[in-house]
């Protein structure tokens, strides 16, 4: 039986944003999640782009984008969920696509990704 994990608001809010609000590690640590094994930065955008709508179904109040001032938007969301969230058990491994990090970098230089 999965159970909900917690992944920290600030991750979870740089991938929704679009802005890195903190430590990069915080985004690392929730796309691994969603990938279901480490993350490399060149996939970042990838991953990124992917979870995005997930996280937004979730947590909507999540979409800071209209927000300018990034640090306002960080320190509401902190203020409000707290410094770690938790997510929904699905979301461990959704984005699972069997691809290596050498693999997903093969079709970034490819121009396929």
């Amino acid at each position: 039986m999965s159970t909900a994990q917690k992944l920290p608001t600030i991750g979870l809010l740089s991938i929704t944003d679009g802005r890195l609000m903190g430590d990069i590690g915080t985004v690392y640590e929730v796309l691994s999640h969603f990938v279901g094994r480490p993350v490399f930065t060149h996939e970042i955008p990838k991953y990124g782009r992917l979870a995005r709508p997930i996280i937004l179904k979730d947590f909507e109040q999540l979409d800071t984008t209209d927000c300018p001032d990034w640090q306002a938007a960080r320190d509401w969301a902190v203020a409000h969920f707290g410094e770690e969230m938790e997510v929904p058990a699905g979301w461990a491994g959704v984005l699972a696509d069997g691809k290596s990090p050498i693999e997903n970098l093969n079709n970034i230089v490819d121009g396929k990704d």
